[in-house]
Parts: structure tokens; C-alpha cells; sequence
């Protein structure tokens, strides 16, 4: 993962937030990923965690 400029940890707790934890089912993840990707306009950075692996 590359290194973001994300100062107080702001981007990383909005994203922390909109998830489910510790295990959710792939449909739920791509749902709150595009929620999420939606609603915050700085979050490019969590593109690359729309579809799980």
C-alpha cells in the first residue's frame, strides 16, 4: 500500500467507520466501499479495495 497524505489519521477512521468488522461477506464489502467512495470526496485512495481479492 502506498503512503497517503492523511494527517490525524482522518481518511483511515472515515474508512474504518463505514465497515463492518472483522469479517463481512464480499456483496456487503463492495456496498460499503462504493457508500463510502461515494460520499467522501478525498477517497481515491481506497479505489483499490472496491472488490475484494
Amino acid at each position: 500500500m502506498d503512503v497517503i497524505a492523511d494527517p490525524g489519521s482522518a481518511k483511515l477512521q472515515a474508512l474504518q467507520a463505514s465497515l463492518s468488522y472483522p469479517w463481512m461477506p464480499p456483496a456487503e464489502l463492495t456496498e460499503r466501499m462504493e457508500s463510502f467512495l461515494a460520499g467522501n470526496a478525498d477517497s481515491a485512495f481506497a479505489l483499490p479495495f472496491r472488490q475484494p481479492l
